[in-house]
């Protein structure tokens, strides 16, 4: 069961990379399918009003998503509508499962509580998971199928094994020891009953002579 655990967090491992991008920075953001995507916004995210816009073009803004004390406004939010593993904590977005719609060019707007603003920008590309890490999590997968089937067949086996029955291995000493008995007493009793007719034929040639004598 240690095996089969070990297996799954291996694969689990494989399957998810953690990145690490923040907005302003001077290089794009690049992160593949299946990554957990850590985007830094603002540290200190209760003092401002965030709006994340991704646009479509370089004149035209596409969904948005609107932050406030650290809580996505849902009813605000079509840019991550219907995706609960987005969430937002202490200033940084977390996307805990990266997708294709994932990618392209955003625009953080933030509004202080004294009415100032100011704009970020970052540019994420989504890519492929590597071919490394797909050899690995298939290999993964090929070990917890083995190790499941070794653990199937090892149950069988000792369920079809026979238990050795304690009470017979017990009581056999005795038994045979009785069985002996009862042998050598029955050999015996036929013994016996061969001396006595043996002696039979003896008693009978007495009678007779004793017969004799008499008539005389």
């Amino acid at each position: 069961m240690m095996l089969i655990f070990g297996l799954m967090l291996l694969l689990q491992t494989a399957a998810c990379v953690e990145r690490n991008c923040r907005f302003n920075q001077s290089d794009p953001c690049n992160t593949a399918l299946g990554d957990k995507l850590y985007l830094l916004m603002v540290q200190d995210a209760g003092k401002y009003n965030l709006t994340i816009k991704k646009r479509i073009n370089n004149t035209q803004d596409g969904p948005v998503c609107r932050i406030k004390k650290n809580i996505i406004k849902q009813k605000e939010c079509d840019l991550y509508n219907n995706r609960p593993e987005v969430t937002v904590n202490n200033g940084t977005l977390i996307i805990n499962y990266v997708i294709r719609a994932d990618a392209g060019n955003y625009t953080l707007k933030l509004v202080s509580s004294d009415g100032i603003e100011s704009s970020k920008y970052l540019q994420v590309n989504v890519e492929a998971p590597s071919v490394t890490l797909i050899i690995l999590g298939c290999f993964a997968v090929i070990l917890i199928v083995l190790a499941a089937i070794a653990y199937y067949i090892y149950k069988k086996k000792n369920r079809l094994k026979p238990t050795p029955n304690v009470e017979s291995a017990t009581t056999d000493p005795h038994t045979n020891k009785n069985v002996k008995k009862e042998q050598d007493l029955h050999y015996g009793e036929v013994t016996f009953a061969n001396r006595n007719v043996q002696q039979r034929p003896s008693k009978t040639q007495e009678d007779c002579v004793y017969a004799q004598v008499q008539a005389h």
